[in-house]
């Protein structure tokens, strides 16, 4: 391989494996940080219930120690490939190119347990996504239905990234783009059922509140959309640098797809528990110092979003819903008395 693998290559590849490796290492150190400080702040100075309290730090406790299993593979392999196994730049770059000495179970669970992190940070966004748009599916399908296809790419990849690593004859008769297709699908609809319920979220909060009470809200909206935004981006680079790996025509231009994939990539799992934990500690800080009864980790549901004299999402005939006046006090008398509605874990 050596006759046609240029040097700059080589070192694009080893450099670029290693760099990306030591980035994710940084970046892990921070997400404890958060994790840790986010857990203890919810914990003990949010006045959810204990459930709702469990529900959401055991979402997030899973998160993190996904993103921390993949860390530690990615760190166990860099050091096979530098330290145990191979001594050359040239063997170095193949096996950084080929995955040389990464045992096939630690593969394929390393690569089941970040695709089933995916599903569970869209699924939180999806709950939250449908509770406030009041529970209802024709809300809220566009989301709903993106994330389904999100679970059937999961699947058909999951299976895929199987077969390709135990069956010899089905690894000959599918060519490696098929799989970096497939990673690069998933990495697609990922980010774009995170900007969808993301939309539909804040949509639905910013046409459901008048000027006043928009006001109240800002504070999630932002949390909401920020912490997406990072999510969604990197997987958005993730999945192109893929469909770049997919399309080289060129060795030089491969090599660019894959360095650039490391990067992305390693970012992109650390992004699926980073980003949720973060949103939930920029609302736990701001539920501490703000006196809003609206201020909560919790995102509003749709009764709570209910202007005075309607409900359901309107008026029927024209006219108030009859018992309009009762749930609005009952929310306001929640609101004063701390309890944040519905669970959107």
């Amino acid at each position: 391989m050596s006759s046609f693998f240029p040097i700059k290559d080589q070192i694009s590849l080893v450099s670029g494996d290693l760099h990306a490796s030591l980035i994710t290492q940084f970046a892990t150190g921070i997400y404890i940080g958060v994790y840790l400080s986010t857990a203890y702040l919810y914990l003990s100075h949010n006045k959810s219930t204990l459930s709702r309290k469990c529900a959401l730090v055991s979402v997030l406790t899973v998160l993190f120690a996904i993103s921390m299993l993949g860390t530690g593979v990615n760190w166990w392999c860099t050091k096979l490939r530098f330290d145990t196994l191979l001594d050359t730049r040239l063997s170095i770059a193949e096996g950084s190119l080929e995955g040389i000495g990464i045992p096939r179970g630690i593969s394929i669970s390393n690569d089941v347990s970040t695709e089933l992190g995916y599903l569970l940070a869209d699924g939180v966004m999806i709950w939250r996504c449908f509770n406030v748009c009041g529970r209802s599916l024709r809300r809220s399908l566009v989301p709903l239905l993106l994330f389904v296809a999100e679970i059937v790419l999961v699947i058909v990849a999951v299976i895929f990234e199987t077969l390709y690593d135990y069956d010899l004859a089905f690894r000959n008769s599918h060519p490696p783009a098929l799989m970096d297709f497939l990673t690069g699908s998933v990495n697609l609809i990922v980010a774009v059922t995170t900007l969808a319920s993301t939309l539909f979220i804040c949509y639905h909060i910013y046409t459901r509140t008048d000027r006043k009470s928009r006001r109240r809200y800002s504070h999630i909206i932002d949390a909401v959309i920020q912490s997406s935004a990072l999510s969604a981006i990197s997987f958005i680079l993730t999945a192109t640098t893929t469909f770049m790996a997919v399309k080289a025509q060129t060795l030089e231009s491969l090599i660019s797809g894959i360095v650039f994939y490391n990067y992305a990539g390693r970012v992109s799992s650390i992004m699926t528990g980073l980003a949720p934990t973060l949103m939930v500690a920029r609302l736990t800080i701001f539920s501490e110092t703000s006196d809003s009864g609206t201020s909560s980790v919790n995102l509003p549901s749709n009764d709570e979003l209910v202007e005075p004299g309607e409900q359901d999402f309107g008026f029927r005939n024209g006219e108030p819903n009859a018992g309009d006046g009762a749930d609005i006090e009952e929310i306001e008398r929640e609101r004063s008395n701390g309890s944040r509605g519905h669970d959107y874990v």
